[in-house]
């Protein structure tokens, strides 16, 4: 069964980035973005046929926030083995602590170039899959 990730993202450039770097890291996955936070929590709680595998969400999106979805998804007991990752352009330790604190699995800081950018998401893949005991990504 191929990997699932879901990107929120108000920033259109940032979803096409990370959409690139899922299908370079990962061609057989699926990675489906959301400009809009509601939209993208009605299609994860109502519409899609399994939840993610995982789910990555900005911080700082004008209409709804990140802290909002991602209290939002950890009530939904069909997520709790989706492995949520916040994101945003400022990310000091003590927020990536506050962040799993409110259930996140992982946050980091948005890096400055996409080759940077590859790195971060193959890392935070890799962690993932070394908690479930599944193949590292190349």
């Amino acid at each position: 069964m191929r990997m699932v990730a879901v990107v929120i993202d108000d920033d259109a450039e940032n979803l096409n980035i990370l959409a690139g770097i899922f299908k370079e890291l990962c061609p057989e996955s699926l990675c489906i973005c959301f400009l809009h936070p509601d939209e993208a929590l009605r299609v994860i709680a109502n519409e899609l046929k399994r939840s993610p595998d995982y789910i990555f969400i900005d911080v700082n999106m004008n209409v709804k926030g990140g802290t909002d979805c991602l209290r939002y998804l950890r009530t939904r007991k069909e997520l709790n083995e989706c492995k949520i990752i916040m994101f945003s352009a400022v990310m000091p330790h003590a927020v990536i602590d506050a962040f799993k604190s409110l259930g996140a699995d992982d946050a980091f800081q948005k890096p400055t170039s996409k080759c940077y950018y590859k790195d971060v998401i193959k890392n935070v893949l890799n962690d993932c899959f070394k908690s479930n005991d599944i193949r590292k990504i190349a």
